[in-house]
């Protein structure tokens, strides 16, 4: 019994204690936070300022309060914290600490940061994450960051131009630099390259025109993301020089056209050029030499229209093509180019219900196990994009008439001078003859020149467009089953610049124009007499201002009606863009003004000229002789003062010094002058 009542006592007492306990204000703990483990979390507490009061937990979240300024000086009274998230507040600066703080990650994100100062993070020797995303950041101070230990960086959407300073030195461990939707427009040499532990780079969404050749030297990255730049051609020489990439994205840049070469060398296992809004056409050996390709993405392209079966060649790894949801409205045999191909995918696009199709059409009934087209089912075909049927059912013949693609449109404008190609693409299935024909009534076969135009591999070029260019251009494709046309129509438009004389005298005239100083170097005027129809006279040296340009044309005859144009200088080709009629005035019309050449001013003037010039050169003249003599006096005092002292001879006629003599000079000589004055004083 006394053991009973004994254990009673005890556990009373234990669940007093805990009440107790329970009563008191948790030491480990915030106002107004949750606490969970080692975790903190007064998300939404309304604190305007960091918590001074120490509290047992290694991570502590503020996110969402109302936090202006971080000062890191104030994390030091949480020795054990190793997690700080300062997320969605109002921060607008960080001042750094002069002592070393344990924290391995912080999270500033979301805040109102504009500028980094020196030295903010260079007291946190652990941190190794470190998230700055979602602020109005625009600079970064030099010596801001040094995170020894830093893996991951987070600089996404904010307004930065250039990437942080030496890299190297600040994170010489960093393995994720995220710096998406930012304002940076170039990768410059050095930046990026001394970064060796790095595997992700995510530049995407900024103003990227170009990369350094050596911006990417020998790194081994795991994924690189340059999509939804302003990429005009693919920065293949910088990328070349990566030691290894496993997922490259390009989607979203500013490609035309993928020419031949554009994409070759590049060490990568993915690669993806998709939604891109100018892509138009990928031509032959355009990805090229990239033995270590194996997953090829062009996808969601919406002007893509041309796909040369041929365009991927020497990539023998490859397995997966991608061309969905594209506007490919046709496609040739791709297998022989790329034997490696197993799977290839085509949905979505607008293929035109033709002979040349067959290829694909027996490929999907027939599920070759070796090459397959793995959405066959969903690939449709038909005249319209709304009148569409299922490729797989519809019949097709093994002949039918050529199909021209729509690679060029109906109509197209060039300035002036410009010069202008369409490349006449057809599919069919037996040989064919292709012609052009121009607005003239010429036409022209493969290989064939009319003056300024040309055919070479079924492209018609234009060489500087001249004003009788403009009008219709069809291209039409022949075979023994029938042919196909297709025209465009070619608007020439003229430059607007007007030519008018500011002043017509009786033997010259002083014209202006407006242009820009652009197009300078490409001007010429012509004059050419009403009455004289064999003198055309040409000027071509013509400088010009900004806006404004003038020229005056002299050694004209007075009375004399003149045609003067301005033409543009293209090649052999002079285009005219501008003229006017001028007829000089009358001989002596200057006199009548008053304006006359007066010889008597201009002989007295020359008189004055001739003699101011003729004084300067006996001045001159003059000067020189006098530094000459004095000179050669200089050179004569010296030489006398460096010779030696000689005894006379009897013979010179001069008295020789007697030995007395020499010891009084002697002695004078050795005297110093406090001797020479007592010897007068003594004398005295």
């Amino acid at each position: 019994m006394g053991k009973m009542s004994e254990l009673l006592s005890t556990l009373l007492l234990l669940f007093f204690q805990q009440v107790h306990s329970s009563l008191q204000p948790s030491l480990s703990c915030l106002p107004h936070c949750r606490c969970t483990g080692q975790e903190i979390d007064c998300t939404g507490a309304g604190y305007a300022g960091f918590p001074l009061q120490p509290a047992k937990g290694k991570s502590l979240v503020l996110a969402v309060n109302n936090l202006t300024l971080i000062e890191l000086n104030n994390v030091q009274h949480w020795p054990g914290l190793r997690s700080l998230d300062l997320s969605r507040n109002r921060i607008k600066t960080v001042e750094g600490t002069q002592q070393p703080l344990q924290l391995e990650q912080l999270d500033l994100s979301s805040n109102q940061l504009q500028v980094l100062h020196s030295f903010a993070f260079s007291q946190l020797p652990q941190l190794h994450h470190l998230n700055l995303s979602n602020n109005n950041l625009h600079t970064v101070s030099h010596q801001t960051f040094y995170l020894p230990s830093l893996t991951v960086l987070d600089l996404s959407h904010n307004d930065l131009p250039d990437l942080p300073d030496d890299p190297q030195r600040g994170f010489p461990r960093l393995q994720k630099l995220f710096f998406k939707d930012n304002r940076i427009s170039r990768i410059m040499d050095g930046s990026i390259s001394l970064l060796e532990s790095i595997s992700i780079l995510d530049f995407s969404s900024n103003a990227l025109m170009d990369m350094e050749d050596n911006s990417l030297t020998s790194l081994n990255i795991s994924y690189l993301d340059l999509s939804f730049n302003t990429f005009r051609k693919v920065p293949t020489p910088a990328l070349r020089n990566l030691k290894e990439v496993t997922t490259l994205i390009l989607d979203g840049n500013q490609f035309e056209s993928l020419q031949s070469g554009a994409i070759k060398d590049i060490p990568v296992k993915f690669l993806s050029v998709s939604r891109c809004p100018l892509l138009r056409t990928v031509h032959e050996n355009s990805i090229t030499r990239m033995p270590m390709l194996e997953t090829l993405t062009l996808n969601s392209n919406p002007s893509l229209v041309y796909y040369h079966p041929g365009a991927v060649s020497f990539v023998g790894n490859l397995m997966v093509l991608d061309l969905t949801r594209n506007k490919l409205f046709a496609l040739e045999d791709i297998q022989p180019y790329v034997p490696s191909l197993r799977n290839l995918f085509l949905e979505g696009n607008r293929f035109k219900c033709h002979c040349g199709l067959k290829w694909l059409q027996e490929n999907i009934q027939n599920g070759d196990s070796g090459f397959k087209v793995k959405d066959g089912d969903k690939v449709t075909c038909g005249e319209t994009e709304l009148a569409t049927v299922r490729l797989a059912k519809e019949p097709l013949t093994s002949f039918c008439k050529p199909y021209i693609l729509p690679l060029y449109p109906a109509a197209v404008e060039v300035n002036v001078g410009s010069n202008a190609s369409w490349t006449c693409k057809a599919i069919d299935s037996t040989r064919s003859r292709l012609e052009w024909y121009l607005v003239d009534g010429v036409h022209l076969r493969e290989g064939e020149c009319n003056e300024r135009r040309c055919v070479l591999n079924s492209t018609l070029y234009i060489s500087y467009a001249h004003q009788e260019d403009r009008g219709n251009y069809t291209c039409k494709v022949m075979n023994t089953h029938g042919q196909d046309e297709r025209t465009v129509h070619l608007s020439v438009k003229m430059l607007h610049v007007q030519i008018f004389p500011l002043t017509v005298a009786d033997t010259f005239v002083t014209l202006s124009w407006n242009t820009s100083r652009s197009l300078a170097k490409d001007f010429l005027i012509r004059v050419q007499s009403e009455y004289e129809s064999s003198s055309l006279m040409e000027y071509d040296n013509i400088e010009v201002g900004h806006k404004m340009s003038s020229y005056t044309i002299s050694n004209l005859k007075p009375s004399r009606s003149y045609k003067i144009s301005l033409c543009l200088k293209k090649g052999a080709y002079t285009i005219q863009v501008s003229s006017t009629f001028v007829k000089t005035r009358p001989e002596n019309y200057m006199e009548s003004l008053g304006i006359v050449t007066d010889y008597t001013s201009i002989a007295v003037v020359s008189l004055v000229f001739v003699m101011l010039g003729g004084s300067c050169i006996i001045l001159s003249v003059f000067r020189l002789y006098k530094l000459r003599y004095l000179v050669e006096g200089d050179t004569m005092s010296t030489k006398l003062m460096m010779s030696p002292v000689s005894e006379p001879t009897s013979g010179s006629g001069i008295p020789p010094i007697t030995e007395k003599e020499k010891s009084r000079l002697v002695d004078n000589e050795i005297l110093s002058p406090t001797e020479d004055v007592r010897t007068l004083e003594s004398n005295t």
